[in-house]
């Protein structure tokens, strides 16, 4: 089946955006590549091996990060706005 003009420009910008994003993200450093979960190797492999995710297992849990509560020593926020009030 012959594809659509539509379908072939819409590939081509597609194509056209990965070869741009692939570039930008080869300038990272690999710590910034993995904590985006992004793969040097994949990246490196070209557009074609696009996404370029790093796989998670299904099963993999979620890290929490734990919420600490105001101490003495460190009071708790002002109003909710981030404004101060005056006097």
């Amino acid at each position: 089946m012959k594809k659509s003009f539509f379908t072939r420009v819409q590939a081509y910008f597609t194509r056209a955006a990965n070869v741009k994003t692939r570039r930008v993200l080869l300038q990272l450093d690999d710590r910034m590549l993995e904590d985006a979960g992004i793969s040097k190797e994949l990246l490196l492999k070209g557009v074609n091996a696009w996404p370029w995710r790093i796989e998670q297992p299904a099963h993999a849990p979620m890290q929490l990060v734990a919420k600490s509560e105001p101490t003495e020593s460190a009071p708790a926020a002002g109003p909710s706005d981030g404004f101060q009030r005056a006097a």
